[in-house]
């Protein structure tokens, strides 16, 4: 069966990684993720694997490609395909009817759900709502925290590769299911980034490995400037006085990496970034995170 892929950021690169046969063609564009690292990544994949790769402005011009190929399979994509609707497979992840929308992911691993899921979807043509269709396909796997968006998104990718798999081997057939008792998972900004020091060290630590790679980071203010987080650990807690007050206050530095009070217990900052994606020295204790 000849297939394609229409594929962006992490997920699609790994998606691509772990394929057992080569796409006809890939299309491809930057997401933004990494400051475009991994789109260069999937690029360079094609390169090596001598695969066909295209933007996405060129898809106008593969219409008669397209028409020769069995299925299009989209990981990451974030604009609507007019044509072909036949062919179309799109990858959701989370267990539909969960979590339709955006940024599922990311709101499993906040509300800190067991297990994250996957799906192969064919979406009905005159569908209002998001990730609406009939289904190829879905999957649950178990996880554990603290555990990484990277990590998180590495297992969604691999869930999507046996259901390619499946779809490819066993010419699978979508079927119908109950979506009246879906939920949604909302858009994020950068409000939604920003983490709240009142709260306890291992909230704050799985927000901050939730919005981690391939994402900037949790955001936080730094002095007069904003910053990113990417990575934490969890210190032993001490007894503050008036420890509401102090909360986001860095109790001391160790190797250029600050231990900051939380609302319950202490997290030592390992790794942050400014807007340009330049390092934090941290140097000066008497400074709150806001």
């Amino acid at each position: 069966m000849n297939f394609v892929v229409m594929a962006t950021g992490y997920k699609g690169l790994r998606f691509l990684q772990g394929l057992n046969l080569n796409p006809v063609f890939v299309v491809s564009y930057d997401n933004g993720e990494a400051r475009g690292l991994y789109h260069k990544l999937i690029e360079k994949y094609c390169v090596d694997k001598g695969i066909r790769l295209y933007k996405k402005k060129n898809l106008k011009q593969l219409t008669d490609e397209v028409s020769k190929v069995d299925k299009i399979f989209l990981i990451g994509w974030q604009y609507l395909l007019r044509r072909h609707h036949d062919k179309l497979v799109v990858f959701h992840d989370s267990y539909l009817p969960e979590r339709r929308g955006f940024s599922p992911t990311v709101c499993a691993l906040l509300s800190e759900e067991k297990y994250l899921g996957a799906t192969a979807l064919k979406p009905h043509q005159d569908a209002t709502q998001p990730d609406f269709g009939d289904v190829y396909c879905r999957m649950k796997t178990d996880i554990e925290y603290p555990i990484t968006l990277k990590k998180s998104f590495e297992i969604v990718a691999s869930m999507y590769v046996k259901m390619c798999n499946d779809i490819l081997k066993n010419n699978l057939q979508p079927f119908e299911i109950d979506f009246s008792t879906s939920s949604f998972s909302l858009w994020r900004d950068k409000d939604d980034m920003r983490l709240d020091w009142s709260q306890s060290a291992k909230q704050i630590l799985n927000k901050i490995f939730a919005l981690g790679e391939p994402y900037d980071g949790a955001l936080t203010t730094y002095g007069q400037q904003e910053i990113h987080i990417q990575e934490a650990e969890l210190m032993e807690d001490l007894f503050f006085n008036s420890r509401a007050e102090h909360c986001g206050k860095i109790w001391k530095i160790s190797e250029n990496q600050p231990i900051v009070v939380c609302g319950e217990g202490l997290l030592k900052i390992k790794r942050a970034t400014n807007s340009s994606g330049d390092a934090i020295a941290f140097k000066n204790i008497r400074r709150k995170f806001k």
